[in-house]
């Protein structure tokens, strides 16, 4: 893991006299003999002073070229951790982790835990997001991918929800990475692809040849070699310009990777070693880790085995906690190697390294290897248990079968059933709406019927009226013919009174009018009495005019009455009723 790159540009001499400096001024400070001698005011403002010196000297080793592999460096961030305060100090703690993770990889984990405790006291999305990123990697050191996979998706997902487009795109790409370690080709191209996509959108050709060399990576873990070197030649050109040098060395040695895979072993080693010397340039040991080892393997799988012990055995003595998956290689083919040569206490050694490596990445592989080394009796045992294992997990694979199966079934039955129910109610719903239809219907049939004998009962009513006012209009002509002198004439105006008379008498046409009436408004009459029982018969018949919607004069003239006489009834009917003032007689009785 390198260092932090520097944001100026200082000669190496002028950085060193610097830090030299203000250590020895913060040494000094730091001493409780110098604190006793200060009195209280000038102890505060040298508590202040000190802060801020522990500010200048963190950001002094974060900007000046200093090397931070030295124990002295180290210290003067640890102390300048316990000086300061907020983001500023998880800087120097993620400062810190990066340094000290070269040497040791537990310390940078417990580290940078402390860092990202931090970050999430204050709630600093962009400071957690590169603390998880630094854990993911620290962890991945240690092969515990399964972690470092956590860490990254909780990254990207803060990521999102912040908008931290670049920060995003390396977390895809390495998300992609990882998941190409363990073949598996959908999660890892779909991220490697995502950051391609970002780093394309965001028109940043750095990050886009960053995340092209990571896709490339992600192609030949999962052996797909034509597409690896595809994507790496495309971006060979953009890398030189700007790309990094370590950047530039990966491309050339995951190139040569390719090369000697597909049998072009001296144009692969070519290419490895342009690497190597960037890598050296740079003295990025990891990168020195991965290259020895990923050289003496292409030497291995050429049959030269001399040189392939050489650089297994430099791979493995670099100076500095290493990545696994190299040591793993170099340890697995040095253990061959020696087992051909029948140097057994060496194959030994390097088996037992071999399987400690690969026990930290939850594999069986190398127990196996190791065991058929020490005792083949144990292997028989194991592969018992591997085949009991696979019974077992074909017999819950089946009943899971079987239970999803069934699942199926019943789910198909649910489907059924509600398409059954769904045709159903339709079908209520159409009889529903005929029937509602066929009474709506009817209903206004008998309201069409009821309305045509209401204007039949009010024509008759009328005729009966216009009748009566004849009749009266006769009769008061005849009053006049009965003071005749003539007998004879006066004694045919006196009959004709009389059968006038008779004719206009009330219960000549009201026993009919009330048939009729009764027809069209069968409980009219019952209903009023059952409001006001104190209603006359002459009241009852002045209701049943004014439901026909007949004016006073009409009234009047049906029953011989004067049209005061009319509006008296009115009146009393009112109070009968126990209508309020203000509520009209015709409304109240219509609604009757």
């Amino acid at each position: 893991m390198s260092p932090t790159c520097s944001v100026l540009e200082l000669p190496l001499h002028k950085s060193q006299l610097y830090w030299t400096k203000g250590w020895l001024f913060l040494n000094f400070w730091e001493n409780p003999a110098v604190d006793l001698m200060l009195n209280k005011k000038t102890r505060q403002g040298y508590k202040i002073l000190k802060k801020k010196f522990g500010i200048l000297l963190f950001l002094s080793l974060s900007v000046l070229k200093v090397n931070a592999s030295t124990p002295s460096a180290i210290d003067s961030l640890e102390s300048a951790i316990g000086i300061l305060t907020g983001t500023q100090k998880i800087d120097a703690l993620l400062e810190l982790a990066d340094h000290v993770a070269d040497d040791s990889v537990k310390k940078a984990e417990q580290i940078c835990g402390q860092a990202l405790k931090l970050a999430r006291e204050y709630n600093d999305s962009q400071k957690i997001i590169k603390s998880l990123s630094l854990l993911a990697l620290i962890l991945e050191h240690q092969g515990n991918y399964s972690s470092s996979i956590d860490h990254l998706e909780e990254a990207l997902r803060l990521c999102d929800r912040y908008y931290y487009p670049r920060e995003k795109i390396k977390i895809y790409s390495r998300l992609g990475e990882t998941f190409s370690i363990f073949d598996d080709m959908e999660n890892a191209t779909y991220y490697g692809n995502k950051a391609v996509e970002f780093a394309k959108g965001l028109k940043d050709t750095t990050l886009w040849v960053e995340s092209m060399m990571e896709l490339g990576i992600i192609y030949s873990n999962l052996n797909d070699l034509p597409k690896a070197l595809v994507v790496f030649d495309e971006v060979m050109l953009f890398a030189e310009k700007y790309g990094s040098e370590i950047v530039r060395a990966q491309l050339f040695h995951e190139s040569g990777v390719i090369y000697a895979r597909r049998g072009n072993l001296q144009k692969g080693l070519k290419l490895s070693r342009k690497a190597l010397e960037i890598a050296k340039d740079q003295n990025h040991l990891h990168a020195l880790t991965f290259i020895y080892s990923e050289m003496g393997e292409m030497y291995y799988e050429a049959d030269q085995v001399d040189s392939a012990s050489k650089y297994f055995q430099l791979s493995i003595h670099i100076p500095a906690e290493k990545p696994l998956l190299p040591l793993i290689t170099s340890h697995q083919h040095l253990a061959e190697i020696f087992e051909k040569e029948n140097l057994a206490e060496k194959s030994l050694f390097h088996y037992k390294n071999y399987t400690q490596y690969r026990d930290s990445l939850f594999s069986l592989e190398s127990q196996r290897k190791i065991n058929n080394v020490q005792n083949k009796q144990d292997l028989k045992f194991r592969e018992m248990a591997l085949a009991q294992e696979r019974e077992i997990r074909q017999y819950v694979i089946g009943i899971f079968a079987i239970i999803l199966i069934f699942l199926a079934a019943l789910l198909q039955y649910q489907i059924h059933s509600k398409k059954m129910a769904e045709k159903l109610r339709e079908q209520e719903s159409i009889i529903f709406h005929q029937e509602k239809k066929m009474v709506d219907d009817k209903n206004e049939y008998l309201e069409t019927v009821l309305e045509h004998r209401s204007q039949q009962l009010t024509s008759k009513t009328m005729a009966i009226a216009q009748k009566q006012k004849l009749l009266t209009e006769i009769l008061n002509e005849l009053e006049k013919l009965s003071d005749a002198e003539e007998s004879k004439t006066r004694k045919i105006a006196d009959r004709l009174r009389f059968q006038i008379r008779q004719e206009l008498g009330p219960d000549n046409w009201w026993n009919e009018f009330e048939k009729w009436f009764t027809e069209v408004h069968a409980d009219f009459f019952k209903n009023c009495m059952a409001k006001s029982p104190a209603l006359t018969p002459q009241e009852i018949k002045i209701c049943a005019f004014v439901k026909l919607n007949l004016r006073n004069k009409e009234i009047a003239d049906l029953l011989h009455i004067q049209e005061k006489s009319v509006e008296t009834h009115r009146l009393n009917i009112r109070r009968k009723f126990r209508l309020k003032h203000g509520e009209n007689l015709n409304h109240f009785i219509v609604s009757i």
